[in-house]
Parts: structure tokens; C-alpha cells; sequence
């Protein structure tokens, strides 16, 4: 009987002693588990998130970086009238620089570009490269290009990266006033949305403006010849009425559209009333 309880309190001895045995002993992961965190924990944050900035101008750029904006110059009046289309503004994060090209007038941003972070100015690594502006090569919403180096032509000073142009136009005349700006728009024949494109340029008025947009640049030089010459007191009545005659019908063919706070609400060819029908009949 002795014997028979020594050898079942032996028994639950080793099995207290395996399961205390059995939690101490660590599991082991699987090697492909591992390697997994590993790269998880190498993998680095993104600095500038251009995704997020693709499609706004730059001021609404500047507003989103300001506390990272590099002190910088404005261009100034002399300097656009002397033909100066864009500019630069710089960013400085953690100590990575994002610098956006954009159009003076529309306020478009034509490019951004992150240099590399490597104390050599140059990298061969374009995944890196990526990886600071939260970039993928394949996003249709922009298009990318590594920046060579003019020595060494497989390492890259950083990477530009162009937003994919959601409308297409051309600023012909911007005119400042103290109080408002007047802005023509030349677009293309057949734009499937030039309401979008008012009010994309609207974006940009610094103060209230009026918006027109033409889709020949002929019709914005004969409306500038008539604001301009035709109402002049030089001008006799007989002389106006027959300019009008002659031209009216081509400018409101081509005449799109007109927007703002002495045009009123966005219209679509507004010149194409009673007289220019009674013209049209006539041809």
C-alpha cells in the first residue's frame, strides 16, 4: 500500500514539475513572422503626405505646412511685369525639404520636389525616396520622376512629382484694380467643364472678381477692343453700331461663359441674346 502511494505521489510530483517546466518555456515565433516585424520596425514614417496635397493651390498649401515654411520672398509687382510666371516655396520637416513650384497667377502648383536626406545630396534608393512623400510610382493622380545627378546618372539628388492637371487653361489677362480683378480665361473648344474652371481660377482672387472665359483668343481681343477703344468718347455712334454688327456674332460664339460680382452668377454664353439672334438670321 506503501508502495502503491509513493508511486502515485511521484507521479503528480512530474506532472506539477512539467507544466511549471512547460509556461517557462518561451514559444518560438516563426521565422517569417520575425523577418515580418522586423521590416515593420525598419520601415519609416512618411515626412510629406503629397497625396493629401495634390489638387490644392498654394496658398491652401501654405495654410496646410505653415509652421514648417522656410522663410521667403513674395514675388514682387516689378518682377511679374517683367515677365516672371512662377515661384518657389520651400518646406523643412525633421530636416527633409519639400519645395512647390507654382503659377503666379492661377496660384497652381506646377511641382513639388523632396530632395533626398542623405548628407551627400544623392541617393540610389528610389523606394526611400517614395517613401518620405507617401508616394507610389503608379497613382494616376500624378506622375513621378527621379532627378538624376549630372555625375553619377544611377544616384538621384530627390524626386519630382507633377499633379496630373484636372483642367486645362490659359490666363490671358489679369487685371488688378484697387477694389477687384478681372480675369480672362482662355479654354479649350469643346471644355466639358468650364463651370469648374471659373471656379477653380475664383479660388484664386485675392479680391472680388469678375471671371470671363473664351474659348478663342480672337473673341478676348475684340471684347478688350471694344471695352477699350469702342466705348471711347472718340468713337461716334454709327461707328460702334456697325463694330457691333460686324463682330458680335463671333464674340458671343466664343464668349463661354461669365462669372462674378458684377456679372452675377456663372452664365453660359451671355451675349447670345435677341440682338445676336436677329444677326445670326440675317447671315
Amino acid at each position: 500500500m506503501k508502495k502503491l502511494l509513493l508511486i502515485i505521489g511521484g507521479g503528480f510530483l512530474l506532472i506539477i514539475f512539467l507544466g511549471v517546466v512547460g509556461k517557462n518555456t518561451p514559444t518560438k515565433q516563426p521565422t517569417s513572422q520575425v523577418k515580418v516585424e522586423k521590416q515593420e520596425e525598419e520601415k519609416i514614417a512618411f515626412v510629406f503626405d503629397i497625396p493629401s496635397l495634390i489638387g490644392k493651390n498654394i496658398d491652401e498649401i501654405k495654410k496646410d505646412l505653415d509652421s514648417y515654411k522656410k522663410k521667403f520672398l513674395e514675388p514682387t509687382s516689378d518682377q511679374i511685369k517683367l515677365g516672371v510666371k512662377e515661384w518657389e516655396v520651400e518646406f523643412e520637416k525633421d530636416g527633409k525639404s519639400l519645395l512647390v513650384t507654382y503659377d503666379i497667377a492661377t496660384k497652381r502648383v506646377k511641382d513639388f520636389f523632396i530632395s533626398s536626406d542623405d548628407p551627400s545630396g544623392k541617393t540610389k534608393d528610389k523606394n526611400h525616396l517614395l517613401e518620405l512623400g507617401n508616394l507610389k510610382e503608379n497613382d494616376s493622380r500624378y506622375k513621378i520622376e527621379f532627378v538624376k545627378t549630372l555625375k553619377d546618372p544611377s544616384s538621384f539628388t530627390g524626386v519630382k512629382i507633377s499633379p496630373t492637371l484636372k483642367y486645362e487653361y490659359e490666363i490671358l489677362s489679369r487685371v488688378e484694380g484697387k477694389t477687384d480683378e478681372n480675369i480672362s480665361i482662355l479654354i479649350k473648344v469643346g471644355e466639358a467643364d468650364p463651370q469648374g474652371i471659373a471656379s477653380e481660377v475664383q479660388k484664386s482672387c485675392k479680391k472680388q472678381c469678375n471671371i470671363s472665359l473664351f474659348d478663342d483668343k480672337k473673341a478676348f481681343e475684340l471684347d478688350a477692343e471694344y471695352t477699350n477703344k469702342m466705348m471711347s468718347y472718340n468713337v461716334t455712334v454709327a461707328e460702334r453700331e456697325a463694330w457691333k454688327k460686324k463682330n458680335t456674332v463671333f464674340l458671343a460664339d466664343h464668349l463661354v461663359a461669365t462669372v462674378g460680382y458684377s456679372f452675377g452668377p456663372y452664365a453660359e454664353y451671355p451675349l447670345k441674346d435677341s440682338y445676336y439672334r436677329e444677326l445670326k438670321s440675317e447671315k
